[in-house]
C-alpha cells in the first residue's frame, strides 16, 4: 500500500474501528508485530439489497447489535520475532479483547494457502476450521 491509500482505509475505518480491536506488539521498545481487527459490518450490511449509501448507513444502525464476528484484516509479525511466540501472543489478545467487546467469532480470510505459520496458528491456536479457499489461476493466452 502507499501511503496515501493507507490514509484513506484508516480514515475510512475510523468509523466502524474499535481501539480494542489494534495491536502493536512491542519487544524490548520495538514494534515486533502489528494486528488491526474490525467488527464485521458485513453481517448488517448484507441486508442493504439496495446498495445505497443510505440504506447502508441504516442497516448499520439497526443491525449493529447483531455482529457477532471480527475480521481480522492485518496481521504481522517481524522476521526476527517469528516461531518465537509473538504471534501467539497477538491472537490472544485477538481472542480476549473481541470476546469483551461482545464478537466469540472471527474471521481470517484473504491468508495465502501456503502461508503455514499464520493457517496453523489460527487452526491450532484459536482452534479456526478452515472453511472457504479463494483460488486465483492463471494461463496464457
Amino acid at each position: 500500500m502507499t501511503n496515501a491509500e493507507f490514509d484513506f482505509l484508516a480514515e475510512s475505518l475510523v468509523q466502524v474501528g474499535k481501539s480494542e480491536l489494534t495491536l502493536i506488539l512491542e519487544i524490548n521498545d520495538k514494534a515486533a508485530g502489528f494486528a488491526l481487527c474490525l467488527p464485521d459490518i458485513n453481517q448488517a450490511l448484507i441486508h442493504n439489497r439496495s446498495g445505497s449509501l443510505l440504506g447502508a448507513a441504516w442497516h448499520l444502525f439497526t443491525k449493529s447489535k447483531r455482529i457477532n464476528q471480527v475480521r481480522i484484516i492485518v496481521l504481522g509479525v517481524l522476521p526476527e520475532y517469528r516461531n518465537k511466540g509473538a504471534d501467539l501472543l497477538l491472537y490472544h489478545h485477538i481472542g480476549e479483547s473481541a470476546a469483551k467487546l461482545g464478537y466469540p467469532f472471527g474471521d481470517a480470510s484473504w491468508i495465502l494457502e501456503d502461508n503455514e505459520m499464520m493457517n496453523r496458528g489460527l487452526t491450532h491456536t484459536m482452534s479456526g476450521s478452515l472453511y472457504k479457499k479463494f483460488r486465483i489461476y492463471e494461463c496464457s493466452i
